[in-house]
C-alpha cells in the first residue's frame, strides 16, 4: 500500500493492545472502539484508565456501524 500523506492516515480498532499500540508506533492516530475487546473493562475505571494513559486513542467511539 503506497500511503501519500502519512498524516491522513486514522488506525481505527478495538483492541488499545494491538490496534491504537500499533498505530502509536507508527505515529498515526487512532480512533478507538469502545464496544469491542474491552468492554468488559469500561467499568473498571482505574484498569481501563492504565490502558488509556498508556496508548492514547486520539479519538473514541461507542461503536461501529457499517
Amino acid at each position: 500500500m503506497k500511503i501519500r500523506d502519512f498524516s491522513k492516515v486514522l488506525v481505527v480498532g478495538d483492541s488499545i493492545w494491538h490496534d491504537i499500540a500499533g498505530g502509536n508506533l507508527l505515529n498515526f492516530d487512532g480512533l478507538w472502539v469502545k464496544s469491542g475487546v474491552h468492554s468488559p473493562q469500561l467499568d473498571k475505571g482505574k484498569e481501563i484508565s492504565v490502558l488509556l494513559d498508556n496508548y492514547k486513542p486520539k479519538y473514541a467511539i461507542s461503536e461501529l456501524k457499517i
